[in-house]
């Protein structure tokens, strides 16, 4: 069964994208769509589907493992105090758009044990001490005889990686509540490492599911197939998609160090830095029960950490607590037509979206965007503020 928390007008295109795999006969509970569903070109499963398979792993349906949102929240600076800075700014662009990051000095970092122990390295490396608010499967534990596939995972080649920003996106955001204060958005997957991996894996595994007569050649054709959790190639299979995630993950946290440099090296000020959550919204993960796949979906674990959904364009982020365990998407649906009625004025969606009404009559006057956040997270997070983006950096775009 798919539990579907859209509108209703689009439940025949997703039940469609949906049925091309064989996940309906194998499935622990309701396959879960959110309301930011993408098809991301027909690769993949759509964006803002999680499902649980009870034996089966689809090696197609998650692309780009690891990717998920970091954010870090700056205190003691607000927007302008960035913005008339010339020298600050041409730092951070130039770090974003070129090799000549400033990495360089950290060129002694070891790759190997940013994909083998994630998070858990780069704290040890850096010294930091902090109390770190990560996914709870931020780092993966790798079996200790694995080796590195070097068909995947090279140092020259993750060294390479790490010379420049490896991004879907970075947003610098100031609160609409006026506090004085921005935040970070760091939005990062595992990229060329994970074109690797599918040149490596899904080949094997698709002749393994056809020799096995799991797949039909369309189902191989189409990259529905599947591969039953039991074989001996998921082993391996699973432990480097958990070096990709580790990697994905160290390397927000090297994002983080570098910009935080970038401030301290520019601003006269003091201020302070805290890293709120690292979440990842497209993985894969094999437990006692099945395997869960999740692409641009986000699994909310603690009351006590910050999430955020993320805007789009002149669209403000939602900074929020969740008020219980549950998943949600990771960003909003922008196309109001999808509503399920008509929806006439910014002032009526934001009514029917918004947990705080006052505050969402401040969103309105502050910046006159939509804001279609999903209104079934609503009735269960607290509102913490919305993020309205002053600068957004996207790989090979314009930026702002």
């Amino acid at each position: 069964m798919i539990t579907l928390k859209v509108p209703e007008a689009m439940h025949e295109k997703i039940s469609s994208c949906l049925a091309t795999f064989k996940f309906a006969e194998n499935t622990r509970d309701d396959i879960a769509v959110f309301q930011d569903f993408n098809t991301k070109n027909d690769y993949g499963i759509p964006s803002g589907v999680k499902l649980e398979s009870v034996d089966r792993i689809y090696p197609c349906a998650v692309p780009d493992l690891g990717c998920g949102f970091r954010i870090l929240k700056i205190e003691g600076i607000q927007k302008s105090d960035l913005l008339n800075n010339v020298a600050i700014m041409s730092r951070i662009e130039k770090y974003l758009k070129t090799c000549d990051n400033g990495f360089n000095e950290h060129m002694h970092l070891d790759v190997t044990l940013m994909a083998r122990q994630g998070h858990l390295y780069m704290r040890q490396f850096f010294q930091e001490s902090r109390e770190a608010y990560y996914d709870k499967s931020g780092c993966f534990e790798i079996n200790s005889g694995h080796e590195m596939n070097e068909a995947i995972f090279t140092e020259r080649d993750l060294n390479q990686l790490i010379k420049t920003y490896q991004g879907h996106f970075l947003e610098i955001l100031e609160p609409i509540s006026g506090e004085r204060c921005i935040y970070f958005l760091i939005h990062t997957g595992s990229f060329t490492v994970a074109d690797r991996f599918k040149q490596f894996y899904y080949p094997k595994m698709a002749k393994i599911s056809f020799d096995n007569k799991w797949a039909s050649k369309s189902e191989i054709l189409n990259e529905t197939f599947y591969v039953d959790k039991s074989h001996d190639i998921v082993t391996q299979y699973y432990n480097d998609a958990k070096m990709l995630m580790n990697f994905a993950v160290a390397y927000r946290d090297l994002v983080e160090i570098k910009l935080v440099e970038i401030l301290k090296k520019e601003l006269e000020m003091p201020f302070k830095a805290t890293l709120l959550s690292d979440v990842l919204h497209t993985k894969i993960a094999i437990n006692g029960q099945g395997v869960i796949h999740q692409r641009g979906v986000q699994e909310l674990v603690s009351p006590y950490r910050p999430y955020i959904i993320s805007g789009n364009a002149s669209v403000a982020s939602m900074l929020f607590f969740s008020n219980n365990k549950q998943y949600a998407s990771h960003g909003i649906q922008t196309n109001v037509n999808l509503l399920p009625e008509a929806i006439e004025g910014v002032e009526h969606l934001i009514s029917k979206t918004c947990v705080d009404h006052n505050q969402a009559q401040l969103y309105k006057e502050a910046s006159g965007a939509k804001c279609v956040y999903d209104y079934y997270l609503a009735q269960h997070c607290t509102l913490i503020d919305y993020l309205l983006p002053f600068y957004t950096f996207k790989q090979g775009a314009d930026h702002e």
